[in-house]
């Protein structure tokens, strides 16, 4: 089940990583990846509605938080819970096109599965693509479709499942935004063979400063067939717009029942250094972990020591240890365990390209014989997404189509091309009004190589066009060359 689950893990990040409790005032993307990276704990409550209506979900093993912000650059600001354009867009010159999950078995790696993602011409994703591995090829898995509103906020995302033969509908999820940006509602819809129906639904609502103050969130009812009142959670902000309370509250019958609260403590320089969870037993908070962070002198998280409270008094349960290279790149999350003393568990270590750009994650677990033994390993591509004057030269300068003209009743017109290097392209046939007439390439990454691509004299339509001028326009990354064809019958 990991395998196919695997691309909806990803996709739910996207919107479920404002959702998490941590501080992101200071130094945010540390503070985010340190506190997220690896921690099963700190997944969303709408990672955890999705669960509940999908109790086959395995979330054991879950994507990486980490690229959800190292490769993705999704700063969203947990006051607002707001997807701007520079947090669902690559802003840097790469585009990651593919992560690919390979499992330790035996003595060597076996591919598991594989999520491919696709982008528009201002490098917004808008489909992911997941497959699994069934011992000799690829076979689809999961597809997800996602839609950005007219500011360039992510505002749908809509699943559908691999049946064997064809794509069906599973999940869309839609999220509507206040014209500064700050989430308004978001709503989750489960497809039921014939039409939508929608499961919950989350209302937030702002102070002055647009803090978000509190997120109300409802559930289908399937005995009454209506949507009631699920949960509550509220927030309080100190003076710096830092959280220091997080009271939820469950509906029972006809009122608010205090469920769990937390409440975190921060340094000088607004850095996180104390989470507490409490849940609410009889009538008073009791405590129930307790998370304690240090960080470098250049604000990454060095530890993450958690304890649980037991017989009055706080105990150790969990350590974590994070190393960072000279660019404060996480490299290594050492994850331990107390049994008197600690004990190795698991260690994940990051590997990055030239460029700061995460490719590989390898997880390991602590065997009884004192040894690291590989688990998981995640490897990912890039697509460098600008191109340098002399490259774009020489596409210019060698893109032709021939014949030209061209008489389609007697033969096509092949246009051609070399790429320099691997890039995001698009190729279209245009005619004199500036319409688009024909589609040949849309958002296609494609090796450093010759490619040729033919058209046939009709539109996407599959319509013979009219004699005159055309022209193609081929789109490499943020460049483009426009050349004219004429079709002559």
């Amino acid at each position: 089940m990991k395998k196919i689950l695997l691309l909806l893990s990803l996709s739910i990040m996207l919107f479920s990583v404002t959702f998490a409790s941590t501080n992101t005032t200071s130094n945010p993307e540390k503070v985010i990846v340190n506190q997220l990276s690896k921690r099963n704990d700190h997944l969303s409550d709408v990672l955890y509605r999705m669960i509940e209506m999908n109790p086959t979900i395995n979330i054991e093993n879950n994507i990486p938080f980490i690229l959800q912000n190292k490769c993705m650059g999704l700063l969203i600001s947990e006051k607002t819970k707001k997807f701007t354009i520079s947090d669902v867009k690559f802003e840097n010159d790469f585009l990651l096109i593919e992560m690919l999950l390979e499992e330790w078995e035996a003595k060597g790696w076996v591919s598991s599965s594989r999520e491919t993602y696709y982008y528009d011409d201002d490098g917004f994703m808008i489909e992911s693509i997941g497959e699994t591995w069934d011992g000799s090829s690829w076979v689809n898995a999961a597809k997800i479709l996602y839609s950005y509103d007219a500011y360039g906020y992510m505002s749908g995302m809509l699943m559908e499942m691999w049946t064997g033969d064809s794509w069906m509908y599973y999940m869309n999820m839609t999220v509507t935004y206040h014209p500064n940006g700050a989430m308004e509602e978001m709503c989750m819809e489960m497809w039921m063979g014939d039409d939508w129906l929608l499961m919950s639904r989350s209302i937030f609502t702002y102070d002055a400063n647009w803090n978000m103050i509190e997120e109300l969130s409802e559930t289908y009812d399937w005995v009454s067939g209506t949507m009631v009142y699920d949960n509550k959670s509220t927030y309080t902000y100190d003076a710096n717009g830092n959280h220091i309370e997080k009271i939820t509250q469950d509906w029972a019958s006809k009122g608010w029942i205090n469920y769990e609260r937390t409440t975190w403590q921060y340094d000088v320089n607004n850095y996180e250094t104390e989470r507490l969870e409490q849940y609410w037993i009889g009538s008073d908070w009791v405590n129930s972990a307790r998370h304690s962070f240090t960080y470098d002198g250049n604000g990454n998280m060095t530890e993450d020591l958690r304890e649980w409270w037991s017989g009055g008094t706080w105990v150790n349960d969990q350590l974590h240890t994070f190393d960072y290279d000279v660019n404060d790149n996480l490299i290594q999350d050492l994850y331990q365990t107390w049994a008197g003393n600690w004990e190795n568990y698991k260690l994940y270590t990051y590997t990055y390209d030239a460029n700061g750009n995460l490719i590989e994650e390898l997880w390991q677990y602590w065997e009884t014989d004192r040894s690291w033994v590989n688990d998981e390993k995640y490897t990912y591509t890039y697509s460098e997404t600008s191109i340098d004057d002399n490259q774009f030269s020489q596409i210019e300068n060698n893109i032709f189509s021939f014949p030209n003209p061209f008489n389609p009743d007697v033969a096509e017109t092949t246009i051609s091309f070399h790429l320099p290097v691997r890039a995001t392209v698009n190729l279209a046939i245009y005619n004199l009004k500036g319409q688009r007439v024909k589609t040949l390439l849309s958002n296609s990454i494609l090796a450093i190589d010759d490619h040729s691509y033919v058209w046939n004299g009709k539109s996407d339509q599959g319509e013979r066009v009219k004699n005159g001028v055309y022209f193609y326009k081929l789109i490499c990354e943020d460049k483009a060359v426009i050349k004219s064809i004429l079709l002559m019958k």
